[in-house]
């Protein structure tokens, strides 16, 4: 499980859209739990969430697993999305 992870993060970081997407898919269901913490309007839930992934897509060379877990970086950037999107 762990490699095929790995794979999915060297593949984003090679803008591989196909790994993208299974990244995606894989962590939808706790990054949408989180952005629904915060937004009751289905748009404004998938709004943050998007948001915070297109961040993720573009920030993942900067990701270093020697100071975490990738989903904790993840989710970090994914909740950050929202308080931004909350801000306004």
């Amino acid at each position: 499980k762990l490699d095929e992870l790995n794979d999915i993060i060297a593949g984003c970081r090679q803008n591989d859209r196909i790994c993208q997407e299974k990244l995606y898919r894989q962590f939808f269901p706790p990054l949408y739990a989180l952005c629904k913490k915060f937004f009751d309007d289905n748009h404004e839930v998938l709004t943050a969430l998007n948001n915070g992934m297109l961040r993720v897509y573009k920030n993942i060379g900067q990701y270093d697993s020697s100071k975490g877990e990738f989903f904790n970086w993840v989710y970090t950037i994914i909740r950050n999305s929202a308080l931004t999107l909350i801000r306004g």
